[in-house]
């Protein structure tokens, strides 16, 4: 989370490297408007002083309707995606948004046992929530989405180079999102394991230029 007094960086590139979090090809702000109006793909870094990883990373490809983003903490690892697509002229729809929660500073990224809950939505308020308190080795629970369909919608105006400093998944997340943290796994006996994987917007160990 980043607090009122501290200030927003935003870098920017035609890529992102997952692996070494390290941008590809970095771009002045100016040829990253050029690449916004052209439709080309580029990657917005968010970064607050005193922090060595980012606080989230975007990638923006409005060619293909797509604006996807990442959190990090601050061992460097992702906490946080969201997939937003542009399903109307001036508005983009949250299609997934996921979170992982570590046990310890020293977890590895999507270690097996890491927590995670997310969301994958439709529009006319079809969605569903998978909660999996345990990680992939413990048990799932499937419900409702429970996001309002008005806060599933958010204006194009916020994304990219024109929505500079917008943080869409450490902060301002939509209404009625709470991921869970009880153990499932022992109320509902272990039963529906999660070995479910769903592919990133940024493919892992890929560099980050065009959408997934």
């Amino acid at each position: 989370m980043v607090g009122a007094e501290q200030t927003v960086r935003v870098s920017f590139a035609e890529g992102w490297d997952l692996r070494s979090r390290t941008m590809l090809a970095p771009l002045s702000r100016s040829a990253a408007e050029d690449r916004d109006r052209a439709g080309k793909p580029y990657v917005m870094v968010h970064r607050v002083e005193g922090r060595t990883s980012p606080i989230e990373v975007h990638l923006v490809a409005w060619d293909d309707s797509y604006v996807g983003a990442w959190a990090y903490d601050d061992q460097g690892r992702r906490t946080g995606e969201a997939d937003w697509r542009l399903l109307e002229p001036g508005r983009l729809f949250l299609r997934h948004l996921g979170v992982w929660r570590y046990d310890s500073e020293d977890q590895a990224e999507f270690a097996p046992e890491a927590g995670r809950s997310y969301v994958d939505l439709f529009p006319g308020g079809k969605g569903r929530k998978v909660s999996e308190p345990k990680g992939a080795r413990g048990g799932s629970r499937h419900t409702l989405a429970g996001i309002p369909e008005e806060d599933r919608w958010r204006a194009r105006s916020e994304f990219g180079v024109s929505g500079l400093r917008q943080l869409f998944v450490s902060q301002s997340l939509p209404q009625g999102w709470q991921p869970d943290v009880e153990d499932s796994a022992e109320r509902d006996g272990g039963a529906d394991r999660g070995q479910r994987r769903r592919r990133p917007a940024f493919p892992l160990g890929a560099p980050a230029s065009g959408p997934a």
